[in-house]
């Protein structure tokens, strides 16, 4: 897995998601690639039956009849099977007519099947061997949507990745690395004798932003320091 500007690589050859006596059982990434290179040498073989999941490449893709039509007859009602049209569909095949998401169709003996569609973002991508592919991603991060004026403070994460320093929104985080934010919060009782506005008046003399909350909001006197801690009486 390689990481270039914030999009995410992953690179692979042979591999497979069942143990045997050529492979290791292939892992799944922790983080999902924004592209997949992978090898094809078997892409278009077909295999003999596995127990589990399991990709079928049958033909014709156009589904109008054949292993590819006797297949998509048994397996389109099941909402965990997915057809895959790898190719352009003429006009009146059943493969024309799925791409359009329609509710059901009419199966070769009369019945009539519910289908189900998943929107997906997944782009997949055959080149040719020795063509070109030119992918273009928005790495825009939010702190970079407005140049800072002269003197102005810029709040964020200061992250290092080997000899590369960026200041990130929280936000942009788990967008841009391979980090993750979480929120934690923490009670703490104190045992006080004085009065109550007492503390608030001296801590307003110490830091730079305590704030009163109305009685409303907090059930009794309260202010909040920094927009983090609200102290409660």
């Amino acid at each position: 897995m390689a990481d270039i500007a914030g999009v995410r690589i992953l690179y692979n050859g042979d591999y497979s998601r069942k143990e045997d006596c050529h492979l290791c059982a292939a892992e799944i990434p922790q983080f999902s690639p924004d592209i997949c290179v992978i090898e094809s040498t078997y892409g278009v073989q077909l295999h003999r039956p596995r127990n589990g999941p399991s990709v079928v490449m049958a033909s014709p893709s156009g589904l109008q009849s054949g292993l590819s039509r006797q297949l998509f007859e048994i397996w389109c009602s099941y909402k965990k099977n997915a057809c895959v049209i790898p190719g352009n569909v003429v006009e009146g095949t059943l493969a024309k007519t799925i791409i359009n998401e329609p509710k059901e169709v009419t199966l070769m003996n009369g019945i009539i099947a519910s289908l189900n569609f998943a929107n997906s973002n997944t782009k997949i991508i055959s080149p040719k061997n020795c063509q070109s592919v030119e992918m273009y991603f928005n790495s825009e991060k939010r702190l970079a949507e407005k140049t800072p004026e002269v003197g102005e403070t810029v709040s964020g994460l200061l992250v290092k990745k080997t000899f590369t320093y960026q200041i990130m929104a929280p936000d942009d985080l788990h967008v841009f690395s391979q980090l993750s934010t979480e929120n934690i919060s923490q009670r703490i009782t104190i045992a006080y004798t004085g009065a109550f506005g007492v503390l608030e008046h001296r801590l307003k003399q110490i830091l730079e932003s305590v704030e009163s909350l109305p009685d409303e909001e907090s059930e009794g006197p309260a202010f909040r320091v920094h927009e983090r801690l609200t102290v409660k009486y």
